[in-house]
């Protein structure tokens, strides 16, 4: 049940369906019927209504502002059209851009240029992972330099990690100063959420 949980949580937030949500349990080794994989979307997308509702605004926003011209916002985002594509402004004044953006039999695709130029199907829910993920990077980032700002130098980082390297006599202090600005969202995000798991270590592992 718990990874049955996790895969749920981890699959369904960008919208993914029973059959790509049974087929990507098949993959992690979980093994469910095609009836539960439907259930388990279910029960997720009426536990929490608001993540839906942000990937039919989100993709609502992108082809009004692509058929308009015209900039709309969902919430703290704004979407505006220039030329052939649409341009995202995330809380942190950053710019995601979709290229050569088209719009056939109703569908919604981009110049994906990250993959040799193949063109990527847009939707609400790839929308919401994109802008999540991006997001978050900008956290991850803002901290990283407030870090090298407050003496902690930055090695490296691994997906959601931050690897600080430090006297080991001045570890137990090095360690507050660095819970204290991971649990600290910068000002353009202020309330946003943030708890650390930090450890001292002598050598890296996850």
């Amino acid at each position: 049940n718990r990874q049955l949980g996790k895969a749920v949580i981890l699959g369904c937030g960008y919208s993914m369906g029973p059959d790509k949500f049974y087929t990507t349990c098949l993959k992690w080794g979980i093994d469910v019927s095609s009836s539960v994989a439907e259930s388990a979307v279910k029960a997720y997308r009426s536990a929490y209504p608001e993540i839906p509702a942000f990937w039919y605004a989100l993709e609502e926003a992108f082809r009004s502002c692509w058929l308009s011209k015209q900039p709309r916002t969902v919430g703290l985002l704004r979407f505006e059209r220039g030329g052939n594509y649409i341009r995202i402004k995330l809380p942190s004044g950053r710019w995601m851009y979709y290229h050569q953006v088209k719009i056939e039999n109703g569908e919604l695709s981009f110049m994906n240029f990250g993959k040799k130029g193949v063109r990527g199907k847009l939707y609400g829910g790839i929308l919401a992972e994109n802008i999540t993920q991006a997001f978050c990077r900008d956290i991850l980032c803002d901290r990283m330099l407030e870090c090298e700002r407050q003496g902690l130098p930055v090695a490296f980082s691994v997906h959601d990690e931050i690897i600080v390297e430090i006297p080991e006599k001045i570890a137990k202090t090095a360690q507050k100063t660095f819970d204290k600005i991971l649990n600290t969202a910068p000002d353009w995000c202020k309330g946003f959420p943030l708890k650390t798991e930090s450890a001292v270590i002598s050598r890296y592992h996850k």
